[in-house]
């Protein structure tokens, strides 16, 4: 499929009304649910199957659309702040065995 739904977990997965949209081109999008707002160290998991086969490992990035845009950055140790750049945006991952279930948890 094009796009498919994925559960969002974590602390802070009403935020985002607990599901995401996940295209095959890699992107994940995650849309603020009415009402809510980000804020400092929101936090989200995702459990994704890792491939049969190791493959290259990806560097994932955030941005935002609005209501203010934020430049895509690379998730480490950037920041969210108030100028348009990001305080914290974080991934982690809880394995690399092929096969396996494998949580990212992202906090921005």
């Amino acid at each position: 499929p094009t796009n498919e739904k994925i559960a969002i977990g974590g602390t802070n997965a009403a935020v985002f009304g607990s599901t995401a949209s996940w295209n095959v081109a890699g992107t994940l999008t995650l849309t603020v649910a009415s009402g809510q707002s980000i804020a400092a160290s929101t936090t989200i998991t995702l459990v994704l199957v890792n491939p049969a086969a190791a493959g290259t490992a990806q560097a994932p990035s955030i941005s935002a659309a609005a209501p203010q845009a934020v430049t895509a950055a690379a998730m480490s140790t950037a920041v969210r702040g108030g100028t348009g750049s990001w305080t914290v945006a974080s991934v982690s991952e809880s394995s690399q065995t092929t096969g396996a279930d494998n949580i990212l948890t992202f906090t921005i």
